[in-house]
């Protein structure tokens, strides 16, 4: 989403928050057993950005993120963008080598992965608990 100089995390959440609030209930992401709109997206991207902070994350934190492409990755990442951290993507498909690499040269203060894991946290798990509860 800052893939360049140009366009600053900052302007991607307003346009988020603005059609949120101008449109809510157009259709903003849909998955293969969801269809979110805009309010509801925004409203689930804030809930995992409190549960981020909650867990301690913080202002320039990283986060690795080890998710399968789905919208469940782009509530998490711009949940991670929202909590004010920085994401490092991890495919899950890497070897385990190349995977732990980057984790030791980012040393993430959170891994969010698909995966359960003591380590890490199961994001999949939260946002089904928070569509359950709102949706």
């Amino acid at each position: 989403l800052n893939a360049f100089e140009d366009v600053p995390v900052e302007l991607v959440l307003t346009k988020l928050k603005h059609f949120a609030s101008q449109t809510p209930q157009a259709l903003a992401l849909q998955g293969e057993e969801v269809q979110l709109s805009y309010q509801a997206l925004d409203t689930l991207i804030e809930q995992c950005a409190v549960a981020l902070v909650n867990r301690g994350i913080k202002q320039g934190d990283f986060v690795a993120l080890s998710l399968h492409r789905s919208w469940q990755q782009v509530v998490t990442l711009l949940a991670v963008m929202r909590a004010g951290a920085a994401y490092c993507p991890i495919d899950p498909v890497w070897p385990e080598q190349r995977k732990a690499q980057i984790l030791t040269a980012a040393a993430p203060q959170l891994v969010i992965s698909n995966h359960i894991h003591k380590d890490n946290v199961n994001i999949i798990l939260i946002i089904k608990r928070l569509l359950a509860v709102n949706y």
